[in-house]
């Protein structure tokens, strides 16, 4: 097993973990960033962008009643839960390469 050097460790992957170790990288430091879990941390993969993409679509949901006062009337035949969530995975998955990119770009 070979050993690596590394300037700093940065523990978490989450915004301020990853923010720190591209500054780091910026000033020419060799980095390296410890995550168990995918980088971006709660607030992208559990907590804040999941809870507010499926708040847009119960928002999305719960205004449809409103439209009849504008002449337009919606009916809504099926809510598909399986749909739901996929939309909000596929905007957690897109962060979340975002910063991989950023990661990755930095090495």
């Amino acid at each position: 097993m070979s050993e690596e050097k590394f300037d700093v460790a940065v523990l978490g992957a989450g915004p301020g973990g990853y923010s720190a170790a591209l500054r780091a990288a910026d000033h020419g430091l060799k980095v390296c960033l410890i995550e168990k879990e995918n980088v971006g941390g709660i607030c992208l993969n559990h907590g804040c962008i999941p809870t507010k993409a499926l708040i847009r679509a119960a928002k999305g949901l719960n205004s449809l009643p409103g439209f009849a006062k504008m002449g337009i009337e919606v009916n809504l035949s099926a809510f598909n839960f399986s749909d739901c969530m996929s939309y909000k995975e596929k905007i957690v998955s897109q962060l979340r390469n975002g910063v991989e990119f950023l990661l990755r770009k930095q090495g």
